[in-house]
């Protein structure tokens, strides 16, 4: 997963539960559509 920060505001009212999982090393390895949606990150698989 790879994110730039933009300094862009997004309502994230209507996303509903936003969920990660990270490693040990506090990287984030899972997500749901719902983070995905809020961050607008691109999910690689």
């Amino acid at each position: 997963m790879e994110s730039t920060v933009n300094q862009k505001e997004k309502d994230i009212s209507q996303v509903g539960v936003i969920v990660s999982k990270t490693d040990l090393q506090g990287i984030i390895t899972e997500v749901n559509e719902g983070f995905v949606e809020a961050s607008s990150v691109r999910c690689d698989g």
